[in-house]
């Protein structure tokens, strides 16, 4: 069974949220870049390239030349304050920059098209 507030906040096939309230007002909030030229920025110093925007994600080639798709993530976190962007990887292999503010946000790996891979997968399965 669904319950009332699940049929009310869903999840849009980017990663964003859509929500209805009761009155039936509606609104999609999605994922953006903090500081996006900051963190762009920091990537590009790190030898990372060929970047791509699709809606509020990237494609991009690693420093390593791996292509790779990212997407930010909502959650933003307070650190502590370094002075500098700077850019790590997490255990799951998610980007995570500190910027020099102090906020942090994750960066999740994304599919390069997700209708094309949930359509696959569905074939793949049925």
């Amino acid at each position: 069974m669904v319950s009332l507030v699940q049929r009310q906040i869903m999840e849009t096939k980017n990663g964003g949220l859509h929500l209805r309230s009761r009155q039936g007002l509606q609104i999609q909030l999605r994922s953006e870049f903090q500081h996006e030229a900051q963190a762009i920025g920091e990537l590009l110093r790190l030898g990372w390239n060929n970047i791509e925007w699709f809606g509020n994600q990237i494609e991009i080639d690693s420093s390593l030349g791996e292509r790779m798709c990212f997407a930010p993530d909502m959650e933003l976190v307070s650190g502590q304050a370094s002075g500098a962007t700077s850019v790590s990887t997490d255990i799951d292999g998610n980007l995570l920059i500190m910027h020099q503010d102090s906020i942090q946000q994750r960066l999740f790996a994304c599919a390069h098209d997700m209708v094309q891979l949930r359509d696959q997968v569905r074939s793949t399965l049925h």
